[in-house]
């Protein structure tokens, strides 16, 4: 299999590292959607799932910086693939969205506390803390959102608004706002009453990274296909910044092939984005592509920011667990 090639601009260095991980046997044939990345800060450690078919999936943890690699199988797998994930401030446990339930880990000793399947939909894909205990799942272009009480394990309401791609916390006070560009609002939300109050608009965008005052939203058209005329997709072709607060965008990318979402901001303001076939670096002034990390051949699985900002996890292609790269970048001092 080809390597991952890394592609710079002048002042910039990146070095790619590909990880051996072993395959598993009597995993079954499965596809499903691949699995996403949850990253513990502390130590750096990957969790993803390895493949699916099965019931439980096969589960695994990646050292960083030890570089141990362990997985997890039978009965101590998960329910699906791992979607979204939030790590608690310990960073000792997290909690898994996984295809076919929602799951409080232990991360340290790497094994599954409890599950909540009864009552909890299916397929989801975005995971948000609205606060301590308090979780909010939904999907990613439906019309509802799962609030989820993680101290009793059980869904305590379910609310009507188009998915949010991000949660804006408020430090202090008895609510949050939920955002979302695909539906083009934002509303506050509750957390007492467990309600949703005022509304706003917001540009349409979709798979945004919050930072600060800014979200930096993935632009592009609507595209709706004949087979399932209710999910909406857009064709990303930039990148969008917008000032959260009043929904301005101030400024946009160039075009970018098969832009699918904004990943994260790394420790020097530049922009991280995943594309059909590889993760690219915009710069933090001109938003032009600096550090460009391409697959020769399937669509990238994964990408996930590590805890420096300045690396990222990566799952070349979706439909092979087997394998994992680290992507490590840099600007030249000048």
């Amino acid at each position: 299999m080809e390597p991952l090639l890394a592609t710079c601009t002048a002042g910039y260095s990146a070095e790619v590292t590909e990880v051996a991980v072993p395959p598993l046997t009597k995993t079954g044939n499965g596809t499903g959607w691949g699995s996403d990345f949850a990253v513990r800060p502390a130590p750096v450690q990957l969790f993803w799932t390895r493949v699916y078919g099965l019931s439980p999936v096969p589960w695994s943890r990646y050292d960083v910086e030890s570089g141990e690699l362990l997985t997890i199988k039978g009965r101590a797998g998960v329910h699906g693939d791992l979607r979204d994930s939030v790590i608690d401030a310990d960073a000792r446990h997290g909690w898994f969205l996984l295809t076919g339930g929602f799951a409080h880990v232990d991360l340290e000793n790497v094994r599954i506390l409890r599950v909540l399947r009864t009552g909890f939909p299916t397929y989801l894909s975005r995971l948000f803390v609205l606060r301590d205990g308090l979780f909010a799942a939904t999907g990613w272009t439906g019309g509802t959102v799962t609030i989820v009480d993680g101290h009793e394990m059980r869904v305590v309401k379910t609310v009507r608004m188009p998915s949010p791609d991000a949660v804006i916390r408020d430090d202090g006070t008895a609510s949050v706002e939920m955002l979302s560009f695909n539906g083009m609002i934002a509303r506050r939300f509750d957390l007492e009453s467990l309600t949703l109050g005022r509304r706003r608009p917001l540009p349409f965008g979709a798979w945004p990274c919050v930072s600060g005052d800014r979200a930096w939203i993935v632009e592009g058209p609507r595209v709706v296909t004949p087979e399932a005329p209710t999910i909406r997709h857009i064709d990303g072709q930039n990148v969008a910044e917008v000032d959260i607060e009043n929904g301005r965008v101030l400024r946009k990318s160039g075009r970018l092939a098969d832009l699918s979402r904004v990943v994260g901001v790394d420790a020097d303001g530049n922009v991280v984005v995943q594309q059909g076939q590889g993760m690219t670096v915009l710069d933090s002034v001109t938003l032009a592509p600096v550090v460009e990390v391409a697959n020769s051949w399937g669509q990238f699985g994964a990408v996930a920011m590590l805890p420096d900002l300045r690396s990222a996890a990566v799952k070349p292609n979706w439909l092979d667990p087997e394998r994992l790269a680290i992507v490590r970048w840099s600007k030249a001092a000048r």
